[in-house]
């Protein structure tokens, strides 16, 4: 009979198993927290453009000579690598969409302030303002869901260590801890000169299944060992006794009658 599954092996790959899935489910929590924290720094850079925009509205009053320097600083914050970054695939469309708003609305801002137009920025700055805040809802929420994220991938990543665990446990408990418990009531049985136990279960892929096949032939052969000892003891009591019978009759018959 051939080991189609070893213990140690099935042992080796459940582990395995749960060793694997522990790493990816913490590695993909760890990936999503690391970039949550760039989250963090991009919704305080797009809340810092409220803020330089109503700036920008007070140097054009003003006449401020530093106008210019703060229309680079605001394009530097709106076109920083944390904000540029957000057009990749895994974020949402609707972060995508409301920065992409933003960038087309500056280039006509940018545009009226070099231009010296108040009247312009003066009718247009509220509904500018609203676009930056709904940028900012957006980022919030993205980062909500990653912490949601966060969270189901741990909790998955915990439940399938819980299966993998409890599936691990009942086969070991069926394929090793209970044909080990029959197989030592069988040898109990066995000591005591009882042959009549119930074979041992021989369809195991396993060494216990190899092992419970030789069992049962030892087992056997001992059985028909035993009964042919048996018998033998039986036939030389028997003739014994007729020996000791005809010795009896013998020494009767010798013996003087007075």
């Amino acid at each position: 009979m051939i080991v189609k599954r070893p213990v140690s092996a099935s042992l080796a790959r459940a582990f395995f198993y749960i060793v694997l899935l522990s790493i990816l489910s913490t590695g993909i929590a760890l990936l999503t927290l690391a970039s949550s924290l760039r989250d963090a720094e991009a919704i305080n850079i797009a809340g810092s453009l409220r803020m330089q925009s109503y700036r920008l509205g007070y140097d054009l009053q003003s006449g401020s000579p530093q106008l210019n320097a703060h229309r680079q600083l605001f394009q530097q914050a709106l076109h920083s690598p944390v904000l540029t970054n957000l057009n990749v695939w895994y974020v949402p469309e609707a972060v995508k969409t409301r920065y992409a708003h933003l960038n087309a609305n500056w280039l006509e801002m940018n545009n009226r302030l070099s231009k010296g137009d108040l009247p312009w920025y003066q009718a247009n700055i509220n509904n500018y303002v609203n676009q930056i805040d709904l940028f900012v809802l957006a980022l919030q929420h993205y980062a909500e869901r990653k912490m949601l994220l966060v969270v189901a991938i741990s909790l998955a990543g915990g439940i399938g260590i819980f299966t993998l665990v409890f599936f691990t446990l009942r086969r070991i408990r069926h394929q090793v801890v209970a044909p080990l418990n029959q197989l030592v009531t069988a040898s109990q049985r066995i000591e005591h000169g009882q042959f009549d136990s119930p074979p041992l279960d021989t369809s195991l892929p396993n060494e216990l299944g190899l092992l419970a096949k030789t069992f049962n032939q030892m087992s056997s052969e001992l059985h028909k060992l035993y009964l042919s000892l048996e018998a033998s003891v039986e036939e030389k009591t028997r003739d014994l006794h007729e020996a000791k019978r005809r010795l009896e009759v013998l020494y009767q018959c010798s013996v003087p009658r007075r």
